[in-house]
């Protein structure tokens, strides 16, 4: 497992705080088939009938406000916001229920094992490698209002807390920036979609902003990629 080191923000003493890179993230199913590898002892059919049956209980032993203290897992309820008074009645929107779910003795004692490796601050911004222009057929040189479009790169699809922090962009040359409103296609590697049947004739680049981190999560910055080409809209 991989970590590296960023200058932390939320003080001005210089220091730096670290983050940690998981290899990879397992889906339900995938977790299934790596308990299969090595301990084939029940079908897959029957492990995902007893994983579901787990899922259930657990939903109803929450649902009826019960707690978990597993070798493995551990699990509690927390409450968030301040109450003016000793009586003042709870307000669900200021004082939300959370879930508070921690390892148990059975994870936490292997940590000293997890090999770690520091590397260089990793760049997560999105990469805009080529735009293609539906109506010309032309490569990161031309675009159509109006016309459809294939945008290709690297962490590209954009997702966030707000969607109006997020989202594909055309910057004018004044720094001015259009927002493309119809997506068909939202994946890492490929934007598709039409662009704004409204763009003045000019320059512009190409803007990507996503808040979607390593591993699917939602981060709190966002994170920009510009095209190094320049569009020309006639």
């Amino acid at each position: 497992m991989q970590y590296y080191t960023t200058e932390n923000k939320l003080t001005d003493d210089g220091s730096y705080n670290a983050r940690v890179l998981v290899n990879r993230t397992y889906t339900e199913d995938e977790l299934i088939d790596e308990i299969l590898e090595t301990r084939n002892i029940v079908s897959k059919p029957d492990l995902k009938g007893v994983f579901a049956a787990i899922q259930e209980t657990l939903t109803r032993l929450v649902k009826n406000g019960n707690g978990l203290n597993l070798s493995w897992l551990k699990l509690g309820f927390s409450m968030k916001g301040t109450f003016a008074t000793e009586g003042t009645v709870r307000d669900p929107d200021k004082n939300p229920l959370e879930i508070n779910v921690n390892a148990g003795a059975a994870l936490t004692e292997v940590l000293p094992e997890v090999r770690l490796e520091r590397i260089v601050e990793p760049d997560f911004d999105p990469r805009i490698v080529r735009f293609t222009d539906g109506v010309s057929g032309k490569t990161n040189s031309l675009a159509t209002p109006g016309g459809i479009f294939k945008v290709v790169g690297d962490r590209l699809r954009t997702a966030g807390k707000r969607s109006q922090d997020v989202g594909l962009y055309l910057q004018a040359e004044d720094g001015t920036e259009t927002k493309v409103e119809i997506i068909m296609d939202n994946d890492p590697g490929v934007i598709n979609g039409q662009l704004p049947g409204t763009l003045a004739t000019g320059k512009y680049k190409l803007v990507v902003k996503t808040q979607l981190g390593v591993n699917g999560q939602i981060v709190n910055e966002v994170r920009t990629g510009i095209s190094k080409f320049t569009l020309t809209v006639k």
